[in-house]
């Protein structure tokens, strides 16, 4: 896999270049590694001057991810950390944060929870994931071609090949059919020029006619949209 290659070129390049190999073993640079990749959270992301930071906060690092979060991690100018509440708290309820790239939250749950399995190596099993309807916002939903009219969702949001089924006929689909679906959408957007909004907006044109109007696919293209037009 990609990331084993990556952490043996890292653990080359540490132990073997800079001349670390008496003191570290490839072991425990790997151990290292896969420490900073589960509890580091990202300092600069790099959109600008092609530089990704990242760093590690023994007390930040300890709060637990939630795809709807009540604190929101802040970066300030000398990379120290602030964890700022977005809604009020009550006394005895968990702080927990969201992993996730601030737009992954416009996600559905399947991609949702497939980047924390990835990236995190944790399935999660929050609220807002148990729920087909996502807390009725249908960022997940699909256009039912049966019946016109309902939206296809899945019939077990925490089961990653679960079916999917109709909120207002009795059509149920295969996860493989409305998978394909949307990735054949998310690569047609990833090959676009960049810059030439014309595209962005005849994808969106499409989609309104296959996808609920909340879904994330949708709302990517507005965001991709925005980035454009400013």
């Amino acid at each position: 896999p990609a990331q084993v290659r990556r952490q043996m070129q890292i653990a080359d390049l540490i132990r073997i270049t800079w001349g670390f190999s008496k003191d570290f073993s490839v072991n425990e640079v790997k151990h290292v590694l896969g420490i900073l990749s589960v509890n580091s959270f990202v300092v600069h992301d790099g959109a600008e001057d092609g530089l990704d930071l990242i760093g590690l906060y023994p007390w930040t690092s300890l709060i637990s991810h939630c795809c709807v979060p009540n604190v929101k991690i802040i970066t300030r100018d000398d990379f120290s950390y602030i964890s700022e509440a977005t809604v009020k708290i009550p006394v005895g309820q968990e702080i927990v944060t969201s992993y996730h790239h601030y737009y992954y939250h416009l996600y559905g749950t399947m991609y949702r929870r497939a980047d924390i399995k990835h990236t995190w190596s944790f399935d999660c099993i929050c609220h807002r994931c148990q729920d087909p309807t996502e807390l009725g916002t249908m960022v997940s939903g699909v256009n039912c071609t049966a019946c016109k009219y309902g939206y296809l969702l899945p019939l077990k949001p925490l089961d990653y090949n679960s079916e999917w089924s109709c909120t207002n006929c009795d059509n149920i689909t295969e996860n493989d059919l409305i998978s394909k679906k949307l990735s054949k959408y998310e690569d047609d957007m990833e090959k676009m020029e960049k810059n030439k909004p014309e595209l962005i907006e005849l994808l969106l044109r499409q989609l309104r006619y296959i996808l609920h109007e909340n879904h994330y696919l949708i709302t990517e293209c507005k965001r991709r949209l925005i980035d454009i037009y400013g």
